[in-house]
């Protein structure tokens, strides 16, 4: 767990912290976003709210790779709305990546870069 750490983007416009980083040869900075929450409305405010800091983090591009690491909603009547917010995310600028948090992937990825570091 050594690799991670702390990570402050800043653009023009925001600045954020990421509390999950590594550097090679790029940041890969990671954010934690659940989505089991109780209303659509709530995810989309969620989705909104990260679309906007990857708009004001835009003049960063190039520098850091932004990673979501998603937790879908429990409720099955709020899976439209979940879809809808990861389209929203997906067409954000500084194309974040989306990994479930069920997925083996993200952990495979990561200690594919930290056996080469």
């Amino acid at each position: 767990d050594g690799i991670f750490q702390n990570k402050t983007i800043t653009g023009a416009h925001d600045a954020v912290e990421f509390g999950y980083a590594w550097k090679n040869g790029k940041w890969h900075c990671f954010q934690p976003l659940s989505f089991d929450l109780t209303t659509a409305e709530g995810i989309q405010e969620k989705a909104a709210r990260w679309v906007g800091h990857m708009v004001g983090l835009k003049e960063a591009e190039g520098l850091f790779q932004p990673y979501f690491i998603v937790g879908e909603p429990s409720d099955p009547a709020l899976i439209p709305s979940y879809d809808r917010a990861m389209d929203f995310i997906k067409a954000a600028p500084l194309q974040p990546e989306s990994v479930s948090e069920k997925a083996d992937q993200l952990a495979d990825r990561v200690h594919a870069h930290a056996d080469h570091a």
